[in-house]
């Protein structure tokens, strides 16, 4: 909690909602940031925070459950040797102002309980300068 209460000063993480605390629910996440007009870097590593706050104390059924309930299209991936249940991507997209703006989660189980939670955010806008990350021209 630390690193948060220091990055907010600093500015690295866009502030939350009205309530002033963090998101309880996945629902409640998306509509804790400006998704559009925020840092594209600093909304990228507080959905990965929050994301992985939210959904660490869940069994992996429920996680799945919980993004589902968000909006979210999850895929289940094949089972391996060494990881007996299966890897889940859950993705959600929308699009606003020119904008198209991409929130996926990764997670890995044991014993169905989340050993792994990854998240990201993407932002590709008309003005490149808006999107997320930032696609650099060839020369």
């Amino acid at each position: 909690m630390k690193w948060i209460a220091t990055a907010l000063l600093l500015g690295s993480i866009p502030a939350f909602g009205a309530c002033g605390g963090p998101p309880g629910s996945l629902e409640s996440l998306a509509k804790a940031h400006d998704w559009r007009h925020d840092k594209g870097e600093a909304l990228n590593l507080a959905f990965l925070h929050e994301a992985r706050r939210i959904l660490q104390p869940m069994s992996h059924q429920d996680a799945i459950k919980a993004l589902q309930k968000a909006g979210y299209d999850c895929t289940l991936g094949p089972a391996a040797a060494n990881q007996p249940e299966s890897a889940v991507l859950c993705m959600r997209a929308t699009t606003a102002h020119a904008c198209q703006m991409g929130w996926e989660v990764f997670s890995t189980a044991h014993s169905g309980h989340l050993m792994e939670v990854d998240a990201s955010f993407t932002r590709s806008c008309r003005n490149a300068a808006d999107s997320w990350p930032i696609k650099l021209a060839r020369s």
